[in-house]
């Protein structure tokens, strides 16, 4: 009988050989994974398992807040994770494409990986601020200076700009009367 030995896995003992077939599996699984993700979806492929491991933990931890809150688990949020996944591979795949082929389009892999990054670590830190593991004032600081657009401060008045003064039918408009049209 042969004895085999592998710098990483000891294959004389029969426990490790039982399990050796399944490791050398597993590790072909992942790496044929890596290689389609590096080649057709994102290079380098780790960025995009990092992006999609943060969206992981931010829904983990929204589950987790939603589990602590006295309303429960959203289900109608639980269930739309699949489709982030999905869409924020969608777009990461057709930025990346269009870079590779398209030289002017250089800066569009990380127009797309920016926005996906901010709003996935805001809403974790948000989230791990809820369940405790941020002190109060880090959290305070928090809902009043990142998360505006969720939690608007009720006392302000919304700001709108004024309306511009358009023609009637009909009507010319000159350079006098509109100099904010005329470049300068």
């Amino acid at each position: 009988m042969m004895i085999l030995k592998n710098d990483f896995i000891d294959l004389t003992t029969p426990t490790n050989r039982k399990y050796a077939g399944w490791v050398e599996l597993a590790a072909f699984v992942v790496g044929g994974m890596t290689a389609f993700v590096d080649a057709h979806i994102w290079s380098p492929a780790t960025t995009y398992f990092c992006v999609m491991g943060l969206v992981m933990m931010d829904f983990l931890s929204g589950m987790w807040v939603g589990h602590r809150s006295p309303a429960g688990i959203e289900t109608r949020k639980a269930k739309k994770v699949l489709g982030t996944l999905v869409a924020y591979t969608t777009f990461m795949f057709f930025a990346h494409k269009f870079s590779r082929n398209e030289p002017a389009l250089f800066w569009m892999p990380q127009a797309v990986l920016a926005p996906i990054v901010v709003i996935n670590f805001t809403s974790l830190i948000k989230n791990a601020s809820l369940l405790g593991f941020l002190p109060e004032k880090i959290a305070e600081w928090l809902y009043k200076n990142i998360d505006k657009y969720k939690n608007p401060n009720q006392n302000e008045a919304p700001v709108y700009a004024e309306p511009a003064n358009l023609p009637e039918d009909g009507e010319l408009v000159s350079a006098e009367d509109d100099h904010h049209l005329v470049s300068h």
